[in-house]
C-alpha cells in the first residue's frame, strides 16, 4: 500500500502530524475530529507502512505520541577522528 493508496482518514492524520508536532491518539481524535476507531485504525495502517514512529509521553509512560518519520530530526553521524 502506497500513501495515495492509504485510506482518508490516514491522509488526515498524517496532515496533522506533518506539520512537525507529535500527537497522543487523543490529541488527534480533536484535531481531527474523526471517530477514536478510526484514528486507530488510520494510525495503524500508517504504521503498517513504517511512516510512523511512536515514541512513550515522557510525562505520562502511558501513553504514546505519533510523529510522521519523515519529520524526525536524526542526529548527524559522529565526525571520525
Amino acid at each position: 500500500m502506497t500513501a495515495t493508496k492509504l485510506p482518508l482518514s490516514s491522509k488526515k492524520v498524517m496532515k496533522i502530524l506533518g506539520s512537525g508536532c507529535a500527537m497522543t491518539q487523543k490529541d488527534l481524535v480533536k484535531k481531527t475530529s474523526l471517530h477514536p476507531r478510526t484514528v486507530r485504525y488510520a494510525l495503524k495502517k500508517l504504521k503498517e507502512q513504517e511512516l510512523l514512529i511512536e515514541k512513550l509521553k515522557m510525562n505520562d509512560l502511558r501513553q504514546i505520541i505519533y510523529q510522521i518519520r519523515s519529520t524526525v530530526i536524526q542526529e548527524p553521524p559522529l565526525a571520525k577522528t
